[in-house]
């Protein structure tokens, strides 16, 4: 999933929650998981272009691990 995808379904998530839970804290913290979860992918960046240093834009090109 594109990162942009993963933030609106993040969205969706905590707004939801936030209609049937009510806590704002609580809402917050789904939709910070649901963003932060994809840490994991700096991995598989690294795995794949391990010469390179960070760049965000490589890193958000999801088209380019699709192949």
């Amino acid at each position: 999933m594109r990162p942009l995808r993963h933030i609106i379904a993040s969205a969706i998530l905590g707004i939801g929650f936030l209609l049937f839970v009510k806590p704002a804290w609580a809402a917050l913290i789904v939709f910070l998981t649901g963003i932060f979860i994809d840490l994991d992918h700096l991995v598989d960046f690294w795995a794949l272009k391990p010469l390179l240093l960070f760049n965000i834009h490589d890193f958000l090109d999801a088209e380019k691990y699709d192949k």
